[in-house]
């Protein structure tokens, strides 16, 4: 038995070394696929190597067809150069499946140029190993020719066959017209059995390579080494080198030389006559070989192997600008786009709601500050979710950094409203909520981007066979626009952070006085009054100055005369205090009107514990205030002094202007950014006093929103407390007017109103109109020697 099975063996090896001496087999594509003359150049180049191939033509219109049967008996099939690659895929992609099953059952395929880019996985017979595919030359970096003309470039060869085996000869000269780059994958690189031919000078880009495919081989090359004369003559270029053949031949030769160590079946391979391995003079064993790799044919399964593998039935991958080819395909990438929308629709509602918050505060959502910071943060929140929706489809690295620097702001704003104390009190639960969600959207952005992505390039490799590199005009403004956008966004957050710490100093300076929980508890108001209530020993009890701040904080205004006047011994005692939203006031709810804001005084003297009697000086709008006050404790007001006063005319046409309001709006919603404040800080040696109380406590957002809900219900509200007003107004309350001299000169409507103001009561002790002084008449010395007068006048009443 065992000298049967020897001798069957002998007698297969005999006969395998017998077939071996007859010429190889080589099917050579002609068709619509290929240029004119590359098919027939290819054939000379074969006939003419040492193996001396035997050839016929097949294609659509030759007499052989691309088939399993016409491949079953061929040795090389080869895919000469030609045109376009989409145009060449429509004439041969229905060839696939044959061509595929020829080469993984044994055989040999060569591609020239075209033919290259037909072996890769998009719109190709997908015959490379896994990772691996095929690009343009002259996209590379450090390409040597830039452009699809034809003309010749340089490769370093390193033979494998025939006399030169085992020579490198560098910077050889090959025709070249749009040709191939082959991109191995590492793992393919780093095997022993993938043969690398030859190598672009430029770039050292692979530029002819043999690589395994199942049990067959695959050769590959980018420029033309089979172009004869005639193709140079064509094109009028020369070849620095001349014409010759012997790379083309040790290419095709390269081929044909793979796998001969192994053993062959006596009965060949589905019937083809010469699938026995051919041993070439000067050959060399694969373990000899220069730079080369291999493709596995399989690849033990592990965490990153799919559960369902590609479709390789399929005739064809789709283009990658198929509308097919979308990262939507997946579930998990439409859920971040339902859980995106369904956040954007909520952000909007919570927007809405501050939006009407500003005017009018739903119960429940009033806060202490302005308002305008929970409202920019979640505008901020909308914006971003508005950003990664209409880019959805197109994330990019600029996106994911600046969503990433987007989220460490946000996430150290939250930390910081929530470990301020002073911050934690004026946002509340509203402000942290808002400050809170933004930093959750911002965080779930990164996560969306990351996943489209990375769902993009699955899907991108799963339908067109490898991860697309390129994008399109459309798709890189799309890019350039979200990065621009997104900057700007950035730098908002940047600002909004900034601000915070801004206010997080303020915070820290400490209000004279004492400040008192106000209208149940909802928000606190600054009282302080100044000197000893039982300093006089009479028994009539003096007055107290009560101050009412005008257009600005009394602290910056009124105050420093008045204390002046204390100093000096001409008042016993002064109260002063901060309307709402102003200097250490919190805001109240809206809407406030002036009669509201005379409320919280009284209700704030009451829990104080001051009595009275009061004299209340008070200038600009603040007269409006005090004359309401006034009004509602006439008992115990014992003088008014008005200091170039307001007249309630001007409730609708100034202060109560639909433009001047919608001024205030727009200041209002862009405080946040504290452009103004930062500069001041920065640039100007603005302390913690100046944007409390002082000079540019004007920029505040709780000033802002004071002033604004000032205009919103001045000449509807307000307008009708003040008529009241003056019908309640005790008639022999004394009363001093003092005006400016610069606004009576500038106006008759504000002299004539001065002078109306004088009739308030029955009981006017002097009008005094101070020559050269402004609006705040005290910051003239003429005007502090009249108001004195006129305030030791009222306290000796």
């Amino acid at each position: 038995m065992r000298s049967s099975i020897l001798s069957f063996l002998v007698f297969g090896t005999v006969m395998a070394a017998r077939d071996s001496h007859s010429s190889p087999k080589a099917l050579i594509y002609r068709g619509p696929a290929a240029c004119d003359g590359c098919p027939e150049s290819v054939a000379a180049l074969l006939q003419s190597s040492s193996s001396n191939f035997e050839v016929e033509y097949a294609g659509p219109n030759e007499e052989i067809d691309i088939n399993a049967e016409s491949l079953s008996d061929v040795d090389l099939f080869v895919q000469p150069g030609g045109g376009d690659l989409k145009p060449g895929w429509k004439h041969t992609k229905k060839y696939k499946n044959a061509i595929r099953e020829y080469v993984a059952q044994g055989g040999r395929y060569a591609g020239f140029c075209l033919g290259a880019y037909l072996a890769g996985p998009h719109l190709g017979y997908d015959l490379l190993p896994p990772g691996s595919f095929i690009a343009d030359e002259m996209d590379q970096d450090g390409a040597q020719v830039k452009n699809a003309t034809n003309t010749v470039i340089q490769v370093n060869w390193t033979f494998h066959t025939g006399a030169k085996k085992g020579e490198k000869e560098d910077g050889r000269w090959l025709y070249f017209q749009d040709g191939a780059v082959m991109k191995l994958a590492p793992s393919v690189l780093n095997d022993s059995s993938t043969t690398i031919l030859g190598r672009f000078s430029a770039n050292n880009d692979i530029a002819a390579s043999v690589t395994s495919f199942e049990k067959g081989w695959v050769g590959l090359v980018g420029p033309h080494p089979e172009a004869d004369e005639s193709w140079y003559q064509l094109v009028n270029v020369t070849n620095p080198d001349g014409i010759h053949f012997d790379i083309g031949h040790d290419f095709v030769e390269s081929i044909m030389a793979q796998g001969e160590d192994h053993m062959v079946s006596v009965w060949g391979s589905k019937g083809r006559k010469n699938d026995q391995a051919r041993v070439e003079e000067g050959d060399r064993p694969p373990d000899q070989r220069e730079d080369s790799s291999v493709a596995q044919d399989s690849r033990e399964p592990d965490e990153r192997t799919r559960l369902l593998p590609p479709n390789t039935s399929n005739d064809n991958y789709l283009s990658p600008d198929d509308p097919a080819v979308s990262p939507y395909n997946l579930w998990s990438v439409r859920a971040l786009r339902f859980f995106s929308t369904v956040f954007l629709a909520i952000s909007f509602i919570w927007w809405v709601l501050l939006l009407v918050s500003i005017f009018v505060s739903p119960p429940g959502m009033h806060n202490r500050g302005s308002g305008f910071t929970d409202f920019s943060y979640t505008t901020l929140t909308v914006g971003n979710l508005i950003i990664g929706l209409l880019f959805f489809a197109i994330p990019s690295q600029p996106m994911l950094v600046w969503n990433s620097v987007l989220a460490v702001l946000l996430v150290a704003d939250m930390v910081l409203v929530l470990a301020a104390p002073r911050l934690r009190l004026e946002e509340g639960w509203v402000g942290i909520a808002s400050v809170v969600w933004a930093a959750f959207i911002a965080l779930y952005n990164i996560v969306q981007v990351y996943f489209v992505e990375k769902g993009r390039k699955e899907e991108e490799v799963r339908l067109t066979g490898r991860v697309e590199t390129r994008r399109t005009l459309l798709q890189w403004l799309a890019v350039l626009a979200e990065t621009v956008v997104l900057g700007v966004v950035a730098i908002v957050a940047i600002l909004l952070t900034a601000i915070l710490v801004l206010r997080a100093r303020d915070s820290s300076l400490q209000a004279p006085g004492r400040k008192y929980l106000v209208n149940n508890e909802k928000y606190e108001v600054h009282l302080a009054c100044i000197g000893d209530v039982n300093a006089n020993n009479s028994a009539k009890q003096p007055p107290t100055i009560l101050v009412e701040a005008g257009e600005d904080p009394s602290e910056h205004g009124l105050q420093p005369f008045v204390h002046n006047a204390y100093a000096n011994g001409t008042i016993p005692r002064y109260c002063y205090w901060d309307r709402p939203g102003i200097a250490w006031s919190d805001n109240a709810p809206s809407p406030h009107s002036a009669g509201m804001s005379a409320d919280v005084l009284s209700e704030v003297l009451a829990l104080a514990g001051e009595e009275g009697p009061w004299i209340i000086v008070t200038a600009g709008v603040g007269s409006i205030y005090s004359r309401i006050f006034a009004s509602r404790h006439r008992d115990e007001v014992a003088g008014l002094l008005l200091i170039d006063p307001t007249h309630e005319d001007r409730l609708d046409s100034d202060i109560g202007n639909p433009g001047r309001g919608f001024a205030l709006w727009g200041r209002g919603i862009v405080s946040p950014l504290g452009l103004d404040r930062l500069a001041g800080a920065l640039f100007k040696g603005r302390t913690r006093e100046d944007r409390m109380f002082g000079k540019v406590a004007y920029q505040g957002g709780r000033f802002i929103k004071a002033k604004l809900q000032e205009n919103l219900v001045a000449g509807s509200i307000t307008a009708s407390e003040i008529a009241s007003a003056k019908n309640i107004q005790t008639p022999e309350t004394p009363l001093v007017v003092v005006s400016s001299g610069v606004e009576v000169g500038r106006s008759q409507s504000w002299a004539r109103q001065q002078e109306s103001l004088t009739g308030i009561t029955d009981n006017l002790l002097s009008w005094d109109v101070v020559k050269g002084a402004p609006h705040e008449v005290w910051r003239t010395f003429e005007g502090r020697i009249v108001l004195e007068k006129s305030l030791k006048k009222l306290v000796k009443q």
